[in-house]
């Protein structure tokens, strides 16, 4: 039996019916899916508004042919119960279930069932449409519009993408590390030794000082490298602080050279008449004029050199005998590089600063004022 021919002018509107059911059905899928990608286009901050719209198009089309030819398109019995509904009692029900009974009653059956049918007009079959699933249906659609018009917002800089806008309503908790600068034996660390430093953030700048008699050696974690060129520098800023960070200073002593000069307390003690080798002519009594203005020269000379020798020396103080030229150590890092030299280059920073009219940073006003206390 030919559903199709039989039922022709109930066909067409129980057909309609069906599509209308997979359409709905079809919408909610498509739409779904033009979230998700719109969603997800969002979140990677990339132009997904028509990428979102096709693949909604696509799935809300190939779902809506899916469920109209799987479920909803109308077969004769189908057909059959919808109108037996409208009064029929049954009659097509029945005619369909004896298709192919070529039987008298048979015969006379599908007469009457036919005759009935007649008298029913197909305007008289109300379309039976799910509320529940038109409402899913709008939400959905809702949603997705929303997003799709969300992620070409984004894609055109009026708002923000979507790792940005969870940032700021979800902002991760503050992360800090612990930078610590530890000065060895020799020296010490002038100003934030110790410091908590927000995550990417940069920590303060820290300046190593060495001791009299000690030069500054290097950064601990640059000294392990053993990077032949490297050259130690005792000013230090750490950028970019993804770590808890410990760095130690390293200082050497110094190396004082050996010169002539001084030596034993006691040793040039001798009068002067004995150190001339002239001992037959006494001081006070010179033989001429000339004897008498070399012995004034050298009482006067005597007085300035003290008992021991050592010009400068308090009389009774004993020479240490180190000798040599008075080097000042603790102005030095790397036995070469004065600490006054550094200093210049942060008071070429700081003339910039007030170049620009700009206030010095603290930090840098810190380190100035403690080169100063040491480079008198």
């Amino acid at each position: 039996m030919d559903a199709k021919k039989i039922f022709e002018k109930y066909y067409s509107r129980l057909a309609l019916e069906g599509f209308l059911k997979a359409l709905i059905l079809g919408l909610i899928f498509g739409f779904a899916a033009e979230f998700i990608v719109a969603f997800a286009t969002w979140m990677a901050s990339y132009n997904g508004l028509w990428i979102s719209i096709a693949a909604g198009v696509a799935v809300a089309a190939g779902m809506t042919a899916l469920f109209y030819f799987k479920k909803f398109r109308p077969t004769a019995k189908q057909i059959a119960k919808r109108v037996d509904r409208l009064g029929l009692e049954e009659r097509l029900i029945t005619m369909t279930e004896l298709e192919g009974d070529d039987s008298y009653i048979a015969l006379r059956q599908r007469e009457d069932a036919q005759k009935k049918m007649r008298e029913v007009e197909a305007k008289e079959i109300k379309l039976r449409l799910s509320k529940l699933a038109i409402a899913f249906a709008a939400v959905f659609m809702a949603l997705g519009v929303s997003m799709t018009t969300v992620t070409g917002l984004a894609a055109s800089g009026e708002i923000s993408g979507g790792d940005d806008f969870f940032e700021q309503v979800f902002p991760e908790p503050p992360v800090y590390f612990e930078v610590t600068y530890i000065a060895d034996e020799g020296g010490e660390i002038l100003e934030n030794a110790d410091q908590v430093v927000l995550k990417g953030d940069d920590a303060l700048p820290v300046l190593a000082v060495a001791d009299e008699g000690y030069m500054f050696k290097g950064w601990s974690d640059e000294l392990e490298k053993n990077d032949p060129d490297y050259v130690p520098d005792p000013a230090r800023t750490d950028t970019n602080i993804q770590e808890s960070l410990t760095v130690h200073a390293e200082f050497a002593p110094v190396q004082e050279g050996n010169g002539g000069g001084g030596g034993q307390s006691g040793e040039n003690d001798k009068p002067q008449d004995e150190q001339d080798g002239d001992g037959d002519q006494p001081n006070d009594a010179p033989s001429d004029g000339q004897s008498g203005g070399q012995n004034g020269d050298s009482q006067q000379q005597e007085g300035q050199q003290g008992q021991d020798g050592q010009p400068g020396q308090e009389p009774g103080q004993d020479g240490d005998g180190a000798g040599g030229s008075y080097q000042e150590n603790n102005q030095i890092w790397d036995g070469e590089t004065y600490y006054r030299a550094l200093l210049e280059e942060y008071l070429k920073k700081a003339q910039e600063y007030l170049e620009n009219n700009q206030d010095l940073p603290p930090e840098l006003r810190d380190i100035i004022d403690a080169y100063f206390d040491i480079i008198e």
